[in-house]
């Protein structure tokens, strides 16, 4: 008698080819071991493909994302990811897929441990890799008041506090993501300090000013938030963003340009940019002279 073979759920959703790597990112936060693209030559639409554990994971992915989850008989080849060798990011910070063994030196840097399964949100995509190579860059946390936009499985926010910033606030709108966010900071650290907000980036508003703000975020986002983003920096502030196609980097500088901001970098990575912008410091004012 041949055996019964295990099965395997599969979800799947069409998507916009042009936003293939975009879409394996922003799903990466649900904690699957495999995530794949399907693409043909001239068609605009691709098909995204997940294989989550559980039903109960297909669901949330349905509950959130749309597209159909079905039940099929496990490929051989389906098996679970190892985890990623460590990555540094300059002299400052190292993200690791499992917790690095006894007598492993990294002269000094601060250690993130984030689990394979969340491939996409350790750092060895462009986007988010490029914003870690940034904030590894800077100096002056001891100071620093940080937000994230759309946090995802909150790396960017983790890093934030492991390089030194004293207040770290970060918000998604998705209540998955934000509780995987919360088990990656239990996983680094001793005692929770970042705020986790559940929120919507088209409808957020911050009394709040910070000193810094990331957004990882699709440039359709950055466009119709960047007044929004600008108004949340202290003058002086700086704002790093990601997500962003070199193909819509255009609009996404026009957007920033017009919210006040002032540019100081673009930077390029395969197809995919990051930028800094800043918040400029009020002009003095200038007093008359009063001489009778």
């Amino acid at each position: 008698m041949s055996a019964v073979p295990r099965r395997q759920w599969t979800w799947t959703r069409p998507i916009p080819s042009r936003w293939a790597d975009a879409w394996l990112e922003r799903t990466a936060f649900v904690g699957l071991d495999r995530l794949a693209i399907v693409e043909k030559p001239g068609v605009k639409l691709a098909r995204l493909e997940a294989y989550p554990e559980t039903e109960a994971v297909g669901r949330k992915l349905v509950k959130h994302f749309g597209g159909r989850l079905r039940q099929v008989a496990a490929a051989a080849w389906l098996k679970k990811a190892e985890p990623a060798a460590p990555i540094r990011f300059g002299k400052k910070l190292v993200v690791a897929g499992k917790k690095p063994a006894k007598g492993d030196d990294f002269g000094g840097a601060a250690v993130l441990t984030i689990p394979a399964g969340l491939a996409f949100g350790t750092g060895q995509h462009a986007t988010t890799g490029m914003m870690l190579r940034e904030l590894a860059g800077l100096k002056e946390w001891e100071s620093a008041r940080v937000l994230d936009a759309g946090t995802g499985s909150g790396i960017l926010a983790l890093a934030a506090r492991a390089l030194g910033a004293p207040e770290v606030e970060a918000f998604d709108y998705d209540a998955t993501a934000l509780r995987t966010a919360r088990e990656n900071e239990k996983r680094n650290f001793r005692r929770p300090a970042i705020d986790w907000q559940e929120r919507d980036v088209l409808k957020w508003k911050s009394r709040a000013r910070f000193t810094l703000i990331t957004a990882n975020l699709f440039s359709e986002l950055l466009v119709k938030r960047a007044a929004v983003l600008a108004q949340a920096l202290r003058p002086g502030g700086l704002l790093l963003v990601s997500g962003v196609l070199a193909t819509q980097a255009p609009a996404v500088r026009r957007a920033l340009d017009a919210a006040g901001l002032a540019e100081e970098q673009w930077k390029r990575r395969g197809k995919w940019t990051m930028a800094r912008y800043r918040r400029p410091l009020p002009l003095p004012t200038l007093r008359k002279r009063v001489t009778s």
